[in-house]
């Protein structure tokens, strides 16, 4: 999806692309990643899921996962609407790259090391 569908989808179901009201696009960012490398990535790095979209609930810890960030976004949503998300490509270092290339970290997966 285009990053301008997403933003025009997002205005119809509840501004997805607003900042969280009590949190700091750098804490929801901080908390994110903490939660990713803390305790979600080890479940979650795993050769099906290896390129997929987390969405991740920086208050929560819940998550979802698939193929399209606002589709895993949207169904954290429909669980708490006012929910502060940070979203990660599983396995690499950015969600999307423009004019460039996606990095791979993740070292393993299946117990297996690449």
């Amino acid at each position: 999806m285009l990053y301008n569908e997403a933003k025009n989808l997002a205005a119809e179901t509840g501004d997805l692309f607003m900042s969280h009201p009590t949190l700091s696009s750098q804490e929801v960012a901080r908390r994110g990643k903490e939660l990713y490398e803390r305790s979600i990535r080890a479940k979650v790095e795993t050769k099906e899921n290896i390129g997929k979209i987390i969405s991740i609930n920086v208050e929560t810890g819940d998550y979802e996962i698939g193929d399209d960030l606002v589709e895993t976004s949207l169904r954290l949503r429909s669980k708490q609407t006012d929910a502060a998300l940070w979203g990660e490509r599983i396995g690499f270092d950015a969600v999307y790259a423009i004019g460039g290339t996606l990095l791979r970290t993740a070292q393993r997966y299946t117990g297996l090391y690449i």
